[in-house]
């Protein structure tokens, strides 16, 4: 490949720089965040949110699996994933999904 298209977010690349100056553009705060993994993005929601309101209580849904970094794990359900690492982070009340 002649130019990088995806390399991790520790990495500068124009074609990232402009995109995220677009989407920057088109948010309400200004700013965008570039994460390797799902768990990564949803670390970084959990952190955004807590920043934003003060608040380190969530609502998650029952079944749903977000990650296993200490705040993702937290949000998400299932004693297997969560028993081995307690106590995790934060409050999280599980409701049920709306399927």
């Amino acid at each position: 490949a002649a130019v990088l298209t995806h390399v991790s977010n520790i990495y500068y690349t124009e074609n990232e720089g402009r995109l995220a100056e677009k989407l920057a553009a088109l948010s309400l705060g200004g700013k965008c965040f570039f994460a390797n993994s799902g768990a990564e993005a949803n670390e970084a929601a959990l952190k955004f949110a807590a920043l934003a309101t003060g608040r380190k209580k969530f609502i998650a849904c029952r079944g749903g699996y977000h990650g296993k970094t200490l705040g993702a794990l937290s949000a998400t359900d299932g004693e297997k994933y969560r028993k081995p690492f307690e106590p995790l982070v934060w409050d999280f009340r599980f409701v049920p999904s709306a399927r």
